[in-house]
């Protein structure tokens, strides 16, 4: 069963992904951080996004996501709560890509990817006030990619590429 602070943790990602920003003030502190692997790649940053900025971004994560796959879905594995934090181990899967994803390429249309992602919630005064991930970036790249080392070279590129980052803010908003 659910604890009252992970269905919050669930109604303010899904708020969040769905472009609400109204869910900034309401869920999260003025001074949230939110920190993925994708996130450490951005130039002139410290690795991580900050406030309003960082619930823009999750939502263009989350667009760029279902703009290029039939299916994307996650499920909680394990989830630890202590005073002030949550831990999770979460599932996501991606399931028949429609069209090119990070720059890649020619995906075939069956294919399926799947990463174990590790988040970790902290709280403040009942809001969040940071939200860390960590996943196998390069194993999930290889899936993509098929282990086509040229195509994996091709999506860090993308990722890379501080223009693709801020015109997928920009088209999410």
């Amino acid at each position: 069963m659910k604890s009252q602070r992970s269905h919050f943790i669930d109604q303010a990602l899904r708020r969040a992904n769905d472009g609400d920003l109204s869910v900034f003030e309401e869920c999260f502190t003025h001074d949230f951080v939110f920190t993925l692997p994708e996130t450490k790649l951005i130039p002139n940053s410290d690795g991580s996004l900050h406030g309003i900025e960082a619930i823009k971004h999750m939502h263009a994560f989350e667009a760029g996501d279902k703009t290029c796959w039939s299916s994307v879905t996650r499920e909680i594995i394990t989830e630890i709560e202590t005073e002030d934090q949550t831990f999770r181990i979460m599932k996501w899967v991606a399931k028949n890509p429609y069209k090119p994803y990070i720059g890649i390429e020619n995906l075939p249309p069956d294919l399926e990817v799947i990463i174990n992602v590790f988040q970790l919630y902290t709280f403040r005064d009942g809001k969040i006030c940071s939200d860390f991930e960590a996943y196998d970036t390069m194993g999930y790249l290889m899936d993509i990619a098929q282990r086509d080392e040229e195509k994996v070279i091709k999506g860090i590129r993308t990722i890379l590429d501080h223009e693709t980052l801020a015109n997928m803010t920009k088209s999410a908003e």
